[in-house]
Order: C-alpha cells, then sequence, then structure tokens
C-alpha cells in the first residue's frame, strides 16, 4: 500500500506531461486556449449544425448541444428494448 500514498516517479512524471499536454496552447490560434477546448468548440458546431435539423421533427420536443454532448430530448420515451439494440446496429452511441 505504501505505493499508493507515496509520489512514485513515473507516475509523477505522466501526471506533469499529460496536464502539459492538456493546457497546451493552440498553435493553430493566436489566443492562449488549450488545444482541448478548440476540439470542444469544433464538435460543439457541428452538433449544432447537424442536430438542429431534427427540432423540426414532430417527435422532437428540444434539441441541446453543451460542449461535445448533443441531446435530442424526445416528446415521448423510447422502447427501452428496441431503441438501443437498433442503434447499436447503425453504430449510434446513446
Amino acid at each position: 500500500r505504501g505505493p499508493t500514498f507515496m509520489a512514485n516517479p513515473l507516475a509523477c512524471a505522466v501526471a506533469v506531461a499529460s496536464t502539459q499536454m492538456v493546457l497546451a496552447p493552440d498553435p493553430h490560434h493566436n489566443s492562449q486556449q488549450p488545444l482541448w477546448q478548440s476540439h470542444v468548440h469544433r464538435l460543439e458546431r457541428e452538433l449544432r449544425r447537424n442536430l438542429q435539423p431534427a427540432a423540426d421533427l414532430e417527435t422532437v420536443a428540444h434539441v441541446r448541444v453543451k460542449g461535445a454532448i448533443g441531446v435530442l430530448e424526445l416528446q415521448k420515451p423510447l422502447d427501452n428494448h428496441k431503441i438501443p439494440q437498433r442503434c447499436q446496429e447503425l453504430g449510434v452511441w446513446l
């Protein structure tokens, strides 16, 4: 149990390198915005553009996007036995 609570040099080096990578600025933009945020903003724009047409469907109550998460809120609950299986067949992740 000692290594769990001690400063393992390899684990610390990995943690520092990971943190530096996550906080590294986006080289394609002049701002100091981290690269991961640029990716999330791009995904958010794409989700909004691609999911918004679903708002016109009568079965869809609301379309919401926050960051890299897109949500279609439906008027009625889904059949929890059929829909996940069909989505998996189509390559859709719920």
